[in-house]
């Protein structure tokens, strides 16, 4: 489901798809946990941060930053994650503690990964989908 539209907006669709007779032909995936994918380019990024590669020449240099290159505004904010050719938003979107109220709707609720930490938010997931402990972000 794009993370631009509402919960509200994802119950009209499945009344729709339920009275149409068709709900059961799809599966809905939410993102739940990362930061959100906003472009793809046709060149990487991270090689002219390194100052090592042009734009269409950085070869697999990403791989050294896993969890991308922060871009911050003038007020030292962070804007974006650069991480090769994708830019993605600079603050961690976290749904895991409204897993809950995503039963009934949601079939798949996806994680992207943010490093080392992704194993302990994996485990987080787990137990709040048990409603045993609420999540906080690993990474700002």
């Amino acid at each position: 489901m794009p993370v631009e539209l509402s919960r509200d907006w994802l119950v009209n669709l499945l009344n729709q798809c339920d009275e149409l007779g068709i709900r059961n032909q799809f599966e809905v995936e939410v993102l739940s946990y990362g930061h959100l994918p906003l472009a793809y380019s046709a060149r990487c990024f991270t090689g002219p941060f390194r100052k090592t590669a042009r734009k269409d020449e950085c070869e697999t240099c990403c791989i050294k930053y896993p969890n991308g290159r922060d871009v911050l505004s003038q007020e030292n904010q962070q804007v974006f994650v650069l991480n090769g050719i994708q830019t993605m938003s600079g603050y961690v979107y976290n749904l895991g503690n409204e897993l809950t109220s995503m039963q009934g709707l949601v079939d798949i609720v996806r994680l992207s990964p943010l490093g080392t930490e992704t194993f302990a938010m994996l485990d987080a997931f787990r137990a709040n989908e048990k409603r045993r402990r609420a999540i906080t972000a690993c990474r700002a």
